[in-house]
């Protein structure tokens, strides 16, 4: 039950940004093959309140992380299938205490969003997360910071405010 509500949010979470725009973005080209292999996710964040396809962070147990910047998308003329798939990312480790960034951050299950009222990041919880924490997302409210995700992307030279890159694939 718990993975299907995390995927309707993540696939609403999608439609919503693939009816936007596309920024240029300093990652652009960066971005190589994603991982086979890695740990099991710990959690991903993305931008939430983004008018656009947006990168993800996603942070795996074993102490990898994955920055994804761009996504598999169809040439104007073509129809496309509507589930976000990224293609690209870039990869490295991390050494950081990730619950401080939680522990700073509001369960989603406390707040109610629509889209007038998105947060300014989610966090999407991996199953280990998700059962220690009885939840599936927090997030971080628009207005408010995190100082501990702040330290982790200056620490990682990631910005999670720009948009994807569209990897365009021929059906």
């Amino acid at each position: 039950m718990k993975k299907r509500i995390f995927n309707m949010l993540l696939i609403t979470t999608c439609i919503f940004c693939l009816t936007a725009c596309v920024d240029a973005n300093k990652y652009k080209g960066k971005g190589t093959e994603t991982l086979t292999e890695h740990g099991n996710v710990v959690y991903s964040i993305t931008r939430g309140n983004k008018s656009c396809v947006t990168t993800q962070l996603t942070l795996y147990d074993d102490n990898q992380y994955e920055f994804f910047t761009d996504y598999e998308d169809c040439n104007s003329n073509e129809v496309c299938n509507l589930m976000l798939k990224y293609t690209k990312s870039i990869k490295g480790t991390y050494d950081y205490d990730l619950d401080k960034i939680l522990e700073a951050s509001t369960n989603a299950d406390d707040k109610s969003y629509d889209m007038n009222n998105l947060p300014e990041y989610e966090i999407y919880l991996g199953e280990d997360y998700t059962n220690r924490y009885n939840t599936l997302t927090f997030t971080i409210e628009k207005g408010k910071t995190n100082k501990y995700l702040n330290e982790l992307l200056k620490a990682l030279d990631i910005d999670l405010d720009v948009c994807a890159y569209p990897d365009y694939v021929n059906n």
